[in-house]
């Protein structure tokens, strides 16, 4: 298990992916458990699995351990996995380790996220979240991340909003945040509910 997470951590999410659903079942989430929880491999080692494995993954300029971020890898290849599977595989990790399945499961969507979704459901989450909520959320995004929101609001709307950020003045980072994930889990909600998708790869149903 431990040299599949730490091949199936260096690969790309997509090929990893594919070769993660090729495992038994319960492999699934012992190697998921252990790439999430990846923080170096020593270099002997990537060495001994390289030559195993037939692929170039030495790193000979570096004769410590090579780091990895398992967890970043860990959210990357469940994205890349279909659904069924991924809830599959929560749902074991839930039995083994409750934080670790919860912090993954906070990284596989962020507020910036929203980006990716279509307009007509973009549009679909502001009529859900209230207007000062969304300007708190708004003031540590990008110029370009609040256009981007902002442009499936009215122009009346979207100035109100605008003029709320400037309103505000300082506000700590842990207001910004909480306010985020706030907006973030009214998306969880919706796409819950089959009304936002949130796995673009995938058709909804």
């Amino acid at each position: 298990p431990q040299i599949c997470a730490v091949v199936l951590a260096l690969l790309q999410p997509d090929t990893g992916s594919a070769v993660l659903m090729g495992l038994p079942a319960k492999l699934k989430s012992e190697v998921m458990f252990r790439i999430a929880n990846l923080k170096a491999v020593p270099s002997d080692i990537l060495d001994e699995i390289a030559d195993v494995v037939g692929r170039d993954l030495k790193q000979s300029e570096l004769s410590g351990p090579v780091p990895i971020d398992g967890m970043d890898s860990a959210v990357k290849l469940l994205k890349a996995t279909p659904s069924v599977e991924e809830g599959e595989i929560f749902e074991a990790l839930n039995e083994r380790d409750v934080e670790l399945a919860e912090e993954i499961r906070s990284r596989m969507f962020v507020f910036e996220d929203i980006s990716n979704l279509q307009a007509r459901e973009i549009q679909l989450i502001l009529r859900e979240v209230d207007g000062q909520q969304l300007a708190l959320a708004l003031k540590g995004a990008t110029n370009q991340f609040k256009e981007q929101v902002l442009s499936n609001m009215s122009s009346r709307a979207a100035l109100m909003v605008l003029d709320d950020i400037e309103a505000m003045g300082p506000i700590s980072i842990s207001q910004v945040e909480t306010a985020q994930k706030e907006i973030v889990s009214v998306v969880i909600a919706l796409a819950a509910e089959d009304r936002v998708n949130i796995r673009p790869g995938e058709m909804m149903v």
